[in-house]
């Protein structure tokens, strides 16, 4: 199979072209062609289709494209679409892509055939008839590669004498591009060599008097001294060329001299087989460090020498250095005389790359802002490496050319020790080992807030390192202490810069994560945080993403370094100190999209009423039971976080809602200290609330919270306070809630006898209400306090009377939870028989419903009556079932208990 890229996008298979349908999914081939057998991400592509404005289902409709165009590559049986690390990926030989057949063919050319044979690859525009923002980004760098071709093919034909062929080429040329001196000097020679010396002098005149009306400059020295030698017939056979250097550039700065750590990074950069490598990373993070060692590491492959240039990306006094003025700084530094240097642009560009043709030299460009500072100081072969560094990712540098990537994270904490141990000396640190390591981890891994803590350290070698220490425990004046008093070393200054390049809308966004929690941020919590639409905040912290402040771990998942946090909350208070209308958002898209999880999690409605979200939280839907509860366990420690933030500002509502959100959660997970303190803090802010409700349910749900927890001497307690303000008007929920806590506190505590008045005032309220569903529960649990007191047959009386209430309703959970219960009572009176057939009835009902985890109670009933009835082989499958309910919850204790009680009996 062939791909054309450098035309109109096509692919062929043994000469038969395939047929991709519409223009995107042409376009997807074209995006993965482009970098073949390297991972593209979903993003990227999404990207390059869409630009910024996708589509609302984008990675559905991506994800079709793919497919179908995978389908039709598959007619090839070594080439195809995969998905790994990260990315899409199109597995195939990259000589059948036109475009890299090209750069094959161009690093190695010498003869006029191997010239003509590279450049009649190229058909037509590339990716002719795509108009798409990825492959429009991509235009320019592959113009730019054309023409460098292009004129080193020309100088190859002036070589050979073969000045004719070149001249059609050449006056086309010298239209698209009349300011470039190399065309036409080019121009000149041929037409000089063809005996037109007249139009040769003519041409010359003409850009002569352009570039003086329009520019205000003479042709550079190299085109004035063509022009003189045309004029006296001294035009030799050889092409007007670059003055010969003999200069070998050696500008690397001195190499980091206590440098540790990244030695997978530094393989990284000794495997790469790429002309360019790319090594990005938040500011502080060890770029230049990491380039200089294995520059200085791999000095003897660069005989022709090292060129090195800041371009000032980042820099808090200058604007980034601009390409031409860094094109003059790399020509001066490879020894050109400042009159041999051309005033236009293109022509510097040209004669730096030709001076670069067919050395091994090095060339560091570090600190860069964006690909557009880049592009134009590549060098055009292969035979030259070029290193970069940025904080920022450079997708359209990634996009237009073959490049490792290298993106630096945090140290390794045995790295991050070990750099600190060649600052401080190793003797030092291990005189407080866990110091140090409390060091380390206030570093987050920084080589750089390493290297500042190490200054501190070493401007008093004796005093002991817990000086340091003990100012760096205070994360509100954290960066105060990693301030060395130098711009270069200040770690709040390089955060200053890196933000500064933001665009004022992700700036500000920047500042409201500062008002989050560090770790797990999802895209619409920023999104309500910020005040932003969800479309819009994705464009921005992809901004914030390309410039390593922060990281998507995974899809719409985000985390921000801690030092980068920090600053961040120091932003957010600095330029919006009343941050309680962001608060209020970013409370109220947790608590209202945590009322949309728990509903397919529980029952019936809701049984509280609640306001309107804030205007602009983002409010998540859920439908999938297990969506739901992976939400509640991917965010609840944002919950309890969001309950903090209510509790701060006063919000009482808000304080108690959160909890009731996730009281399923807290059943199934078992997060009883977690459950216990949000429902105390509950309590706390409503105990002055004039709304009973709220407090008749904040203490209902503590006593069931301490009852399933095992800590039983607080339960009566808030039953007692629940059922006192609890009016007639209250939800079900308190009471049917009340008595089941009352019911496992009676088995547990052994009292039965005296939770028996307080069940009937449970139980007369629900009457009142006539609610059935509710009334029923309350029965439920009312049996099986009879059968802790032995009345088996009052006990399956009551069971009647609830089946009774429910019968004709597809409440089929609830039906076999009360056969489980009648099962329970048979059991007490040792009918095991008779329990063993209530207890595989209800488990039958149970495994119709939606949640495996619920089948736990009869499961367990049956574990005890088989083996009661010394059936070891149903009691073991049974417990199988059960154990495997129990580690999926990683319910460790109870897995432990069932495997011990059937091992005990096996015996």
């Amino acid at each position: 199979m062939e791909i054309r890229l450098l035309g109109a996008v096509e692919a062929r298979h043994e000469g038969e072209r395939i047929d991709f349908g519409h223009s995107r999914q042409r376009a997807v081939l074209a995006l993965l062609a482009v970098n073949p057998n390297t991972a593209v991400t979903a993003e990227r592509l999404i990207d390059g289709l869409w630009g910024d404005a996708p589509p609302q289902r984008a990675r559905r409709t991506l994800h079709s494209y793919l497919s179908r165009v995978r389908k039709l590559l598959s007619v090839a049986a070594d080439v195809d679409i995969e998905h790994r690390h990260g990315g899409y990926v199109l597995s195939i030989p990259p000589e059948r892509i036109d475009l890299h057949r090209f750069r094959q063919l161009v690093s190695g050319a010498e003869t006029v055939a191997q010239w003509d044979e590279a450049m009649a690859l190229w058909t037509g525009d590339p990716f002719d008839g795509l108009d798409f923002p990825g492959l429009d980004a991509l235009c320019g760098g592959l113009e730019i590669e054309w023409l460098t071709a292009e004129l080193d093919r020309n100088d190859v034909l002036l070589r050979h004498g073969l000045h004719a062929r070149t001249v059609p080429d050449l006056r086309v040329l010298a239209v698209r591009f009349p300011w470039d001196e190399r065309i036409a000097a080019q121009l000149m020679l041929a037409l000089y060599r063809g005996g037109r010396q007249t139009e040769a002098l003519e041409h010359y005149e003409r850009l002569r008097r352009e570039l003086a009306e329009r520019l205000g400059s003479d042709p550079g020295p190299r085109l004035r001294e063509l022009h003189r030698q045309i004029l006296t017939a001294e035009a030799d056979s050889e092409p007007a060329a670059a003055p010969p250097s003999a200069t070998v550039p050696r500008q690397l700065p001195a190499a980091p001299r206590r440098f540790a750590g990244r030695a997978d990074d530094l393989e990284t950069l000794d495997a790469t087989g790429d002309p360019i490598a790319v090594v990005t990373g938040p500011g502080g993070i060890g770029k230049t460090w990491l380039v200089l060692r294995w520059a200085h590491d791999n000095l003897d492959r660069f005989p022709d020498g090292q060129l090195y240039l800041d371009l000032r990306g980042f820099d808090p006094h200058s604007a980034p250095l601009p390409p031409g003025v860094a094109i003059l700084g790399l020509l001066q530094g490879l020894g050109v005389k400042d009159d041999a240097i051309p005033s236009n642009l293109d022509a510097q560009i040209g004669l730096y790359r030709s001076l670069l043709a067919d050395k091994r030299m090095l060339i560091v460009l570090d600190n860069a802002r964006e690909s557009s500072q880049l592009t134009p100081l590549l060098p055009g072969g292969s035979t030259c490496t070029t290193l970069i560094t940025s904080r920022h990712v450079l997708p359209a540098l990634s996009a237009s050319h073959d490049a490792t990537r290298v993106r630096l994270d945090v140290m390794k904490p045995d790295d991050a020790h070990a750099a600190l141990a060649a600052h401080l000396g190793a003797n030092r640190l291990a005189c407080e080992p866990a110091v140090a390591a409390e060091l380390v981890d206030h570093c987050g891994g920084l080589p750089l807030a390493l290297g500042i803590i190490a200054a501190h350290g070493n401007a008093h070698p004796n005093f002991p390192l817990e000086t340091v220490a003990a100012e760096l425990r205070e994360a509100t004046t954290r960066l105060d202490t990693l301030d060395s008093g130098e711009l270069s070393s200040n770690l709040r200054a390089v955060f200053d810069t890196s933000r500064a390049a933001l665009s004022p809308e992700a700036a500000e966004v920047f500042n409201h994560i500062g008002l989050m929690s560090a770790g797990r941020l999802r895209l619409e919590a920023v999104a309500s945080v910020a005040g932003q639409p969800v479309d819009r905040c994705k464009a921005l912290l992809r901004e914030l993403e390309e410039a390593h402040l922060i990281e998507q771990f995974k899809p719409h998942r985000y985390r921000m370094h801690d030092l980068i946090h920090l600053y961040a909350m120091e932003g957010a208070h600095a330029t919006n100190p009343d941050s309680s209308a962001a608060y209020a958002r970013l409370v109220d898209h947790y608590l209202y999209s945590a009322r949309s999880a728990v509903a397919p999690l529980v029952t019936g409605s809701s049984p509280i009423t609640m306001a309107e979200p804030e205007p602009g939280a983002v409010v998540l839907s859920f439908t999938d039971r297990d969506a739901a509860f992976d939400w509640f366990g991917e965010e609840h420690r944002n919950l309890r976080d969001a309950q903090r933030i209510a509790e701060g500002h006063g919000w009482s509502d808000r304080v108690w809602q959160l909890p009731w959100m996730m009281r399923v959660l807290h059943h199934l997970s078992f997060h009883a200290e977690e459950e216990i303190d949000m429902w105390r803090r509950a309590a706390t802010a409503t105990a002055n609330n004039p709304d009973t409700t709220a407090r008749a349910i904040v203490h209902c749900q503590l006593a069931k919270a301490h009852v399933l927890h095992g800590d039983l001497d607080e339960v009566v307690g808030h039953v007692d306070i629940a059922l006192a303000v609890a009016t007639d008007e209250a939800p079900v929920a308190v009471f049917s809630g009340v008595a089941n806590a009352l019911s496992v506190y009676a088995q547990k505590q052994g009292d039965a006898k005296a939770v028996l008045p307080k069940l009937a005032v449970a139980e007369a309220a629900l009457r009142r209400r006539g609610d059935d569903f509710a009334l029923a529960v309350a029965l439920n649990t009312k049996s099986m306090v009879l059968s802790e007191l032995g009345d088996v047959d009052a006990a399956v009386a009551t069971c009647e009377t609830a089946l009774e209430l429910i019968r004709g309703s597809e409440e089929d959970q609830l039906r076999a939870a009360i056969l489980d219960s009648i099962g329970v009572a048979h059991q007490a009176a040792e009918r095991h028989d008779v329990a063993l057939g209530y207890f595989r009835e209800s488990l039958e009902l149970f495994t119709r419903g939606p949640s495996k985890a619920i089948r736990k109670m009869p499961l367990e009933n049956l574990v005890d009556t088989y083996l009661a009835l010394g059936d070891l082989d149903g009691a073991r499958e049974a417990g199988e079932e059960l154990v495997a309910i129990y580690l999926k919850e990683r319910h460790t204790e109870a897995v432990d208990r069932v495997r011990r009680k059937l091992r005990d009996h096996a015996v």
